[in-house]
């Protein structure tokens, strides 16, 4: 009985799920269904079980290359895959997302020219502001922040992979 309401339960969960889940499963449905009816119709119809398997194969390979660029890789300018401090700098506090920066400090002396100091862990939750790094929220949806965060990256002698070109 206890199985039974787990499946329900599964069944309802999967039912329930967000629309970026529901685009993925029928972007799966739909193509393994057109793979499988064109390998059906070469296969019965055509008498072709070589072209069949190798249609099969190949269709296979295109739906996942799909589904790789079109699920798993999003724009670098979407917020949720990047990094939120430049590289190697520790984020240690987020803000609020609205008018509060994001904080972020080096505990490991990467500034190129010494900018940022190296901030020591024992300072923490009191960090001196020549550790600190502060990410204006949201900088990352503007083209015309991004370019003003990125020039301030540079002049503190930083790197941020994937937000701001290298010089």
């Amino acid at each position: 009985m206890l199985e039974k309401m787990k499946l329900i339960d599964d069944i309802k969960n999967w039912f329930n799920a967000p629309w970026d889940e529901w685009k993925v499963r029928l972007y799966w449905l739909f193509g393994l269904f057109a793979l499988i009816a064109s390998c059906h119709h070469l296969y019965n119809k055509m008498q072709r079980p070589v072209a069949a398997l190798l249609l099969f194969l190949a269709g296979l390979l295109i739906l996942y290359y799909y589904y790789v660029k079109w699920f798993l890789l999003s724009d670098p300018m979407q917020w949720g895959k990047i990094n939120p401090c430049p590289d190697y700098l520790t984020l240690i506090d987020p803000g609020n997302g609205k008018d509060t920066p994001a904080k972020c400090v080096d505990f490991i002396g990467v500034s190129a020219n010494g900018t940022i100091q190296k901030a020591n862990m024992s300072s923490l939750p009191n960090v001196p502001t020549s550790s600190v790094f502060s990410v204006p929220p949201n900088f990352v949806n503007s083209r015309q922040l991004q370019g003003a965060i990125c020039s301030q990256v540079h002049e503190k002698g930083l790197v941020w992979t994937g937000v701001c070109p290298e010089l």
